[in-house]
């Protein structure tokens, strides 16, 4: 009788295939990193939203940023770390008596997403 080795030779394979496509558990990034890449959120969102006004409307808005922050969460996987970027926003509006001013204080929220590698606001 004569023994195939061709079993144990797919078995072998079929494990080195399923262990090189198997979603390799990745470290999170240093704190540091993530934080510099919530910074960098921060200032392309006070560019957008200060570029999205109508000059016609001559009204002028400034986006202070007062804060980003980030904590880890040890204990969630999926969600590795929790941002906060806070924003002052001033706005001027012409009147017909001076002008009128605006001063607002606004928070987002952002959880870190290995998967992606970016921050994604959370709602």
């Amino acid at each position: 009788m004569v023994r195939s080795n061709r079993i144990p030779l797919l078995t072998v394979l079929a494990a080195a295939l399923l262990a090189s496509c198997s979603d390799a558990k990745k470290a999170s990034p240093p704190q540091a990193e993530v934080e510099a890449l919530l910074k960098q959120r921060a200032e392309t969102e006070k560019r957008e939203a200060e570029a999205d006004v109508n000059p016609n409307l001559g009204v002028k808005v400034t986006w202070t940023i007062q804060s980003v922050e980030v904590h880890p969460q040890p204990a969630n996987e999926a969600e590795p770390y929790l941002g906060t970027i806070k924003f002052v926003i001033e706005s001027e509006t012409p009147e017909l008596d001076g002008v009128a001013t605006e001063r607002l204080e606004r928070s987002y929220d952002y959880v870190w997403d290995p998967a992606t590698g970016a921050w994604i606001p959370k709602y």
